[in-house]
């Protein structure tokens, strides 16, 4: 099934959610759900606009839970938000991560490096996140 706007799902986005509806990850899934499935906000011609979806199981906010238990873990800071590893990729399983501003401004399609390169400073990031929780725990 297609989705074309959030009226083919109103009562997925307007409920609230196991009493989460004021936490970081309820936001952050919304916000997602938002920028896909919403042509009056602005980020929409960014996302849903170019076909960008959402994994249809996490169009209920307790199966996106369960799953980015899986993927990603929680949310770790307020800095955090939810990024596509694959920038023209949809929001789905193996293809999302928690990025800070940074991270985030390096995996943009319009900041000047190619896709390879991309991927290399993604690379570079892990390395830096691994290495960084070493010096942590030692």
């Amino acid at each position: 099934m297609a989705i074309k706007s959030l009226s083919d799902f109103p009562d997925r986005i307007y409920t609230r959610h196991a009493g989460h509806p004021h936490t970081l990850e309820y936001k952050a899934w919304r916000n997602m759900m938002q920028r896909c499935y919403n042509p009056n906000i602005k980020d929409y011609r960014n996302y849903g606009n170019r076909g960008i979806n959402v994994h249809m199981p996490w169009h209920r906010f307790q199966k996106f839970i369960a799953d980015r238990d899986a993927e990603i873990g929680p949310r770790p800071s307020p800095r955090h938000s939810l990024d596509r590893i694959d920038n023209d990729g949809n929001y789905e399983p193996g293809n999302i991560r928690w990025a800070t501003p940074p991270e985030q401004a390096r995996n943009k399609r319009y900041n000047g490096y190619t896709p390879e390169e991309r991927a290399e400073m993604r690379e570079m990031d892990q390395e830096i996140q691994r290495l960084l929780i070493k010096l942590r725990t030692t």
